[in-house]
């Protein structure tokens, strides 16, 4: 498929980001104690597998947040968004002898260039698609979103999580520093595994979803710490996000399945831990989404089916250059 017809394929016909439904039932849930927010301070408390209590206090007042809301993917306002620039564009080349004309075509509104000299009317026409292409990679890059390929095979959009991870570093740092007193005198796995507890632990929200649809959104780390509440997708970005930070030697990977999303973080494997090996590097996989307690190493049954089946997509989280 040429970039232009992949183009206008988006532009025309999705109709809702690509979501990540995390409905799978666990029997033992991970227990938050208590939540609370006061004077620019998030204090939490929660216990591990091991019913262990553990707290943490992140203060955030002097945190200059870079990343706190995601929008929604929408169709529409994308469209709205580049056709306003085309416009822009259109009137910056003081073209007086042809015409932009924003015209129905079926369910949406395309621009078309006329004009009485057809070779001059291709050739805009070719400008303005080209305009229209950079303009549509330039707003998902911005709105930190990607294009893939869904499991159905069709083209979607869903968040540029490596991106988010990355982007997110500044707005981690207050948890990562609250966060390392508690991992201090444990070993690397000990020390991960309490991490993952306590990302298990924070209450699980299918974002966006209603009466009639499931989620559709995400919650960048941010917003997800601060919010106290996040699907399969936006926990796996917070982790790997604060991952780079407190273990930066280690890299991780995003593992999606049909409806779900876990981790895989490149540890020695220990005993029977459930690890995917990926371009000759293992990763052992965990399972951040809660509300079960499970350890390093141990996904659920849908996971394991569907890693075992191939349904699956696997994104490397891209460290910070002063990490690698």
């Amino acid at each position: 498929m040429t970039k232009r017809k992949l183009t206008r394929l988006l532009l025309n016909q999705l109709t809702a980001s690509a979501c990540l439904l995390c409905f799978f039932g666990f029997p033992a849930l991970a227990t938050q104690l208590s939540f609370n927010q006061q004077n620019q301070k998030l204090h939490y408390v929660w216990s591990d597998a091991e019913q262990t209590r553990h707290q943490i206090t992140v203060d955030i007042s002097q945190t200059q947040f870079t990343l706190t809301t995601f929008q929604r993917y929408s169709p529409k306002l994308m469209q709205q968004a580049l056709q306003q620039q085309a416009m822009q564009w259109f009137q910056q080349q003081k073209k007086t002898d042809v015409l932009l004309k924003r015209e129905r075509i079926g369910l949406n509104y395309e621009l078309q260039i006329t004009g009485p000299d057809p070779k001059q009317v291709r050739e805009i026409t070719n400008a303005l698609r080209q305009q229209q292409n950079q303009a549509y990679q330039d707003y998902l890059t911005q709105h930190h979103f990607q294009i893939f390929k869904n499991f159905s095979n069709q083209w979607a959009v869903k968040p540029n999580h490596t991106a988010i991870a990355l982007l997110s570093q500044a707005d981690v740092a207050p948890f990562v520093n609250a966060f390392k007193p508690l991992v201090a005198d444990k070993t690397e796995a000990e020390g991960i595994e309490l991490l993952l507890s306590f990302i298990q632990s924070i209450p699980y929200s299918a974002l966006g979803a209603d009466k009639t649809q499931r989620g559709t959104g995400f919650s960048p780390p941010a917003q997800l710490l601060i919010n106290n509440q996040g699907d399969c997708d936006s926990k796996v970005t917070l982790m790997a996000s604060a991952m780079m930070q407190l273990y930066p030697n280690r890299e991780t990977i995003m593992v999606i399945v049909p409806g779900h999303a876990l981790i895989g973080i490149d540890l020695p494997q220990q005993g029977n831990q459930k690890i995917l090996t990926v371009q000759g590097r293992d990763y052992v996989l965990a399972e951040p989404t809660g509300p079960a307690n499970l350890l390093l190493g141990k996904v659920d049954n849908g996971s394991a089916v569907a890693i075992a089946q191939q349904q699956m997509r696997v994104e490397k989280f891209i460290k910070p250059a002063s990490a690698q």
